[in-house]
């Protein structure tokens, strides 16, 4: 297992690069819920659950727990990945072998412990791998439901779903749904039947918002100035033309 090797002047200046890196890329990133996950995390420590359907989304937690909560975050990775990027250990990362299963329970109890007080965040992507945001089942991995296990202080459990989508906009929007917290199983298989339950319930909301054009009225975390460019502009003209 990689432990973190935290340093706060590279998470300072990560938390301004990886902010520019999504206005330059994205429309708007936008956030429903932010405020109940910053009232849980007030009072107890947060194991944030989601799905990872891209490399875009450690960056949308750390953006979120760093820069927005103020929080201390920190992210559970592939070992090898880490190895490759071991800067992402400078911002929270803690590597754990896959397919070790000793390795495996020193990650988690490694996890566990870091849940020890409010204003502490530790996320995991219980897939494992990015997948397809439509693939049903989501697939967890055990590892998120023993860490919550694991917890000495119980922590607040928050599923969240995360969709990248294009639209009306030459950039895509990053539309990322908090859940309520979920309650701690007393089992393994409970607490991980839970975790994905929760978070597929979140990626639903998404489409049903998407759907109904509701999800332009979440709130904009992130604006990569939505307005419409020169060539949006163009090509709405050569639209409107075609369908006279």
């Amino acid at each position: 297992m990689i432990p973190i090797n935290r340093r706060r002047w590279f998470e300072l200046f990560f938390a301004w690069h990886v902010r520019r890196r999504f206005a330059k890329r994205f429309s708007a990133v936008r956030v429903r819920g932010l405020d109940a996950l910053r009232e849980a995390g007030a009072t107890r420590p947060l194991l944030i659950v989601l799905n990872h359907t891209s490399w875009w989304d450690p960056l949308v937690m750390f953006d979120l727990s760093f820069r927005t909560l103020k929080f201390e975050g920190s992210a559970l990775m592939d070992a090898r990945n880490l190895r490759a990027l071991p800067l992402l250990g400078w911002i929270g990362a803690f590597g754990v072998e896959v397919g070790d299963k000793d390795d495996g329970a020193r990650a988690v109890a490694y996890g566990g412990a870091l849940l020890d007080r409010p204003k502490r965040l530790v996320t995991v992507f219980p897939q494992g791998r990015e997948r397809p945001v439509f693939e049903r089942p989501l697939g967890f991995k055990p590892g998120a439901a023993r860490m919550a296990l694991a917890a000495k202080v119980e922590p607040a459990i928050v599923p969240i779903g995360v969709r990248y989508e294009f639209g009306r906009h030459e950039k895509p929007e990053a539309l990322v749904s908090v859940g309520a917290p979920i309650n701690r199983e007393s089992d393994e298989d409970s607490m991980l039947a839970s975790m994905e339950r929760a978070v597929a319930a979140e990626l639903d909301a998404i489409e049903a918002a998407i759907l109904r054009g509701e999800h332009r009225s979440w709130p904009v975390h992130i604006d990569g100035g939505a307005g419409p460019s020169v060539g949006e502009r163009l090509l709405a003209g050569d639209a409107e033309r075609v369908h006279r």
